[in-house]
């Protein structure tokens, strides 16, 4: 059995977002999003390679497992559509520790909550946004009802609660190099 498999990966359709939305609790936050459902499992699937790849990279234990709780069970008795909908669910209204305002600068991301509070973090955690321009940095919205922030033309993600517990990105240097080549071959072709 690969390590992978002992993780819950959950595709879910957010109204709120227009898409499909791939998660993995307990591993990672925030995941993945697109319009094809099996095209975000796949990508979420990699995600977590990358991430458990990342865990023994740096010497760190891997979180507890999430697969064989019955979580599947539990979904499908709550009259949920386990392939489609999470325990917590991602598409509620939004909460008062939900993104409000976002500036990035050279140096930092901040995030305004509703509730009033900011948060501020080292660009040089997101590397996305860090290579992006200005232009590229104020294109965002918020997803989940406001509990992250998307920004379309980076394709990247961030949770608000990864930003309060001080996460920074756990993206692979593979999957950046990937993005950035892509960026560029964009870029030359455009």
């Amino acid at each position: 059995m690969k390590e992978s498999a002992r993780y819950v990966k959950i595709v879910e359709w957010s109204t709120d977002d227009g898409c499909y939305v791939g998660s993995c609790p307990g591993l990672f936050l925030g995941g993945c999003h697109g319009t094809d459902e099996r095209a975000v499992f796949a990508q979420l699937c990699e995600i977590v390679e990358e991430t458990i790849d990342l865990y023994h990279a740096d010497g760190k234990p891997l979180p507890p497992a999430t697969a064989g709780r019955g979580l599947g069970s539990r979904l499908a008795g709550a009259g949920r559509r386990v392939t489609s909908q999470s325990p917590a669910g991602t598409c509620a209204p939004r909460a008062a520790g939900a993104a409000e305002r976002v500036v990035v600068t050279d140096h930092a991301l901040t995030v305004e909550l509703v509730d009033g509070r900011s948060i501020s973090a080292p660009i040089e955690w997101y590397v996305r946004l860090s290579h992006a321009t200005e232009q590229e940095r104020d294109n965002w919205r918020p997803i989940g009802g406001g509990r992250g922030i998307h920004w379309g033309d980076l394709d990247e993600d961030i949770s608000i609660e990864s930003l309060l517990a001080g996460r920074r990105s756990t993206e692979s240097p593979t999957s950046f190099q990937r993005w950035l080549a892509g960026r560029t071959e964009r870029r030359t072709r455009g």
